[in-house]
């Protein structure tokens, strides 16, 4: 049996009672973290012009459009929240995919359309997970040495994942999706080098064509066999061959969405455990004038050129990727926040000055542990007394640290209140927190629109 049937057969096969209590806490963090952040990425300039071009194009309200009044079909407003949900990189992160942002908007668009209960849908959302992170990590660092976007690749079969459990198919329906699913799979990272928001376009992308595999599969269209582990399949062509067995290892036993990070900064999560001791050192109240040098030691992954250019951003994207710029922030201004990625601030002379100071150098010993951590060490050079030195293995919202509901309830009203409204907000937490109780998952859905009463123009 190959192993794209096994994952099949397990997607199919998911029941309530498989998943451990710990698991099902742990997804309300992750789904309530990623709706937060869809509903304010919905304010983003890119996220209102897809909007504009898909509404046009008409369709039957069937599902909610996240941080609009109105709903599109099914697969336009998996488009349309997924990329939402990734167009201010506050979503959450696995080692190498951001699975939350297309799983979450391609389960939710159905279990709306079809009144799925909150089980069904938490079912959904968690077996999405599951394979998203699956074949994100039998592709490896291969494929995104490749240039492949994972978000937009790996996505497409995370996201026909948790569209096919939405909708009950059959073993052999869901691998028939995987199949239609995995023939889509695409994704470039040139973005990394312009700051253009392709990288936000994967994830709708894989959203919208998850969801149509699925649909496509339910109606009968068959999807080729062994899409992953095929000769011509996602491993070989997309990842020099990958390591396929880590599609099944722990299956059922292992829940990638227990392992996923959550964001405290939105940015790039390579920047994460900089920022981490930045802030720290940004305690100390050193003017840009005391500083002579920093240096930070990380693992080789995270030493790209577009991570570690001291140039000035020339966009939101560009700083958000961008290790100097974010340290420099979190030096300047005690925080890292959406406001220090708006036009006018990335111009700010003593960022730029400070950014300018960084050196960014390869630690063997981290590039070893990554990516099972995330290691860095800061080294600030003053003109004038001792130098600070400080080290983390990992950054907030992993594993070592990780995220309560509480603090994600905080994000979330950050992030959601003036877009929807506090009274929506409020419920959506309410309802998020007991969500295994919910009986029709598009009462939930409808209180992601906008709130007319509420004008925020983003």
């Amino acid at each position: 049996m190959n192993d794209t049937h096994v994952l099949s057969s397990y997607v199919a096969g998911l029941r309530w009672e498989d998943i451990p209590e710990e698991v099902i806490s742990r997804s309300k963090i992750n789904i309530l973290d990623t709706l937060g952040v869809a509903v304010r990425g919905s304010l983003t300039n890119h996220a209102k012009a897809a909007f504009q071009t898909i509404s046009e194009l008409d369709g039957p309200d069937q599902a909610s459009v996240i941080g609009q009044e109105r709903g599109l079909n099914v697969t336009q407003a998996a488009f349309l929240n997924a990329l939402s949900a990734h167009a201010i990189d506050f979503d959450d992160a696995h080692k190498f995919v951001h699975p939350g942002c297309v799983v979450i908007p391609s389960a939710l668009c159905l279990a709306e359309k079809l009144n799925r209960s909150g089980k069904s849908f938490i079912l959904a959302v968690i077996a999405g997970y599951d394979i998203s992170v699956r074949v994100s990590q039998a592709a490896g660092v291969e494929h995104r040495k490749r240039g492949f976007h994972p978000t937009g690749t790996c996505n497409f079969l995370g996201a026909a994942a948790a569209a096919a459990r939405a909708l009950g198919l059959e073993a052999s329906q869901v691998e028939a999706a995987f199949g239609i699913a995995g023939t889509q799979a695409a994704g470039l990272t040139q973005y990394r080098f312009d700051g253009s928001a392709d990288k936000h376009f994967h994830a709708g992308m894989a959203a919208q064509g998850g969801v149509l595999s699925a649909l496509l599969a339910q109606s009968g269209f068959q999807g080729t066999k062994e899409i992953l582990e095929g000769k011509f399949g996602f491993l070989n062509v997309l990842g020099n061959g990958g390591s396929p067995e880590k599609l099944v290892q722990g299956l059922g036993e292992v829940f990638p969405i227990s392992e996923t990070d959550i964001k405290p900064y939105p940015s790039c999560r390579q920047t994460h455990t900089v920022v981490d001791l930045a802030l720290q050192a940004a305690q100390k109240n050193m003017a840009e004038g005391d500083i002579k040098e920093i240096l930070v030691e990380i693992y080789d992954y995270a030493t790209e050129s577009w991570l570690v250019d001291t140039s000035p951003p020339e966009s939101g994207l560009q700083g958000m990727l961008n290790i100097p710029y974010c340290l420099a922030s979190a030096l300047v201004y005690g925080k890292l926040s959406l406001e220090h990625f708006q036009p006018e601030m990335l111009r700010e002379p003593v960022v730029h000055r400070l950014a300018r100071k960084v050196k960014v150098v390869p630690n063997s010993d981290f590039s070893r542990k990554f990516p099972e951590k995330k290691c860095a060490r800061l080294q600030i050079k003053l003109v004038q007394g001792a130098d600070l030195c400080l080290m983390a293995e990992n950054p907030r919202g992993s594993a070592d640290a990780p995220f309560t509901f509480g603090d994600v309830e905080e994000k979330f009203h950050q992030l959601a209140d003036q877009v929807i409204g506090q009274s929506n907000t409020d419920e959506i937490v309410k309802q998020v927190k007991e969500l295994e109780a919910v009986g029709d998952m598009a009462a939930v859905a409808r209180l992601l629109r906008k709130d007319r009463k509420t004008c925020h123009n983003g």
